[in-house]
């Protein structure tokens, strides 16, 4: 409360005439946030596999911008945007021909995909010094014996071209939506079953 009064330029008291708790102060911030989830009527069209990758897309856009959320460590309330998020998932299933409990395995399988994307962003493979102690770490549990998948891979490109290999695939701009389409392609897979 400290701190978000400081931003606003305002008495933390003063906070209080607009929010009772600090519950109701982060419920209203992750609502916020989850207004952006929001899409047009349009891009829920197209067929099911299209109105789930617009949502994925919006959703790791928002996560992108708002990549503090995740430090939310309370569970907020739900409010009217994440119920409108979840009714739009809905939507995007609704063709299918399948069960509640099957449409929400796929709305899951969808949300954790993208939230773990999204978290795996936060990560950063250009610090240089980072980047430096995670390969002299890694070298060291290879060097011990119990790893040899690890092993192989540096004995074959070196420690420094192991972890720029996997520096450069986890920083790949166009992983998050081959991943997506491999996630969507399994499941229309077995939709087809």
């Amino acid at each position: 409360m400290k701190r978000i009064a400081a931003a606003l330029g305002a008495g933390t008291m003063t906070l209080y005439h607009y929010v009772r708790t600090k519950d109701e102060l982060l419920a209203l911030v992750s609502d916020a946030v989850m207004s952006e989830l929001i899409l047009d009527e349009d891009e829920l069209t197209g067929g099911w596999r299209t109105a789930m990758t617009n949502i994925a897309h919006h959703s790791l856009a928002t996560f992108r911008r708002h990549p503090w959320i995740f430090d939310v460590r309370d569970d907020p309330a739900i409010g009217p945007n994440a119920v409108r998020h979840f009714d739009q998932s809905l939507q995007a299933l609704a063709e299918l021909e399948i069960s509640l409990v099957a449409k929400l395995d796929i709305l899951s399988s969808v949300d954790e995909f993208v939230l773990g994307h999204a978290m795996e962003l936060r990560n950063n493979y250009s610090d240089v010094d980072a980047v430096a102690s995670m390969s002299w770490y890694i070298g060291e549990l290879a060097a011990t014996g119990d790893y040899p998948q690890i092993s192989k891979l540096i004995a074959e490109h070196g420690i420094d071209g192991t972890w720029d290999a996997v520096a450069t695939a986890f920083r790949d701009p166009a992983r998050f939506d081959r991943a997506l389409r491999r996630l969507l392609d399994g499941i229309e897979a077995e939709l087809g079953r």
